[in-house]
């Protein structure tokens, strides 16, 4: 038997979302979990926090984890929102587009470093 590492791991969804309702969004993280070879000793859920207690391969560190158990359950549980009769658009968060956002957020930040600089508007 291999050895593996045993973690305690606490994530949130994107902009604290109460997305994480039901069954459904701790089936999708078990079912990532067992796919990557990690053991679920302990799971607690409730809208806004999901806690883990994990025993997993050293080949992946807990960022990694994080991320993937993140990004899966993002993906298929806004699929499932989306395919439920009477979903209303204006309950939902707003997705950013990841590259116009970071755009934006180096705009700012060159446009005060300018103003910084050289006390003025660019």
């Amino acid at each position: 038997m291999r050895r593996k590492e045993i973690e305690k791991l606490l994530f949130s969804p994107k902009y604290r979302g109460k997305v994480l309702l039901g069954e459904v969004a701790e089936e999708i993280i078990r079912e990532t979990c067992k796919e990557l070879d990690i053991e679920i000793i302990d799971i607690a859920m409730n809208v806004v926090h999901v806690h883990l207690f994990i025993k997993y391969p050293p080949k992946y560190s807990v960022n990694w984890i994080a991320k993937r158990l993140k990004g899966r359950s993002s993906k298929l549980l806004r699929r499932y929102i989306s395919g439920q009769k009477g979903y209303e658009k204006a309950d939902t968060v707003p997705v950013i587009d990841e590259e116009k956002e970071k755009l934006r957020a180096h705009k700012t930040w060159y446009t005060s470093l300018y103003n910084k600089l050289f006390g003025g508007k660019n």
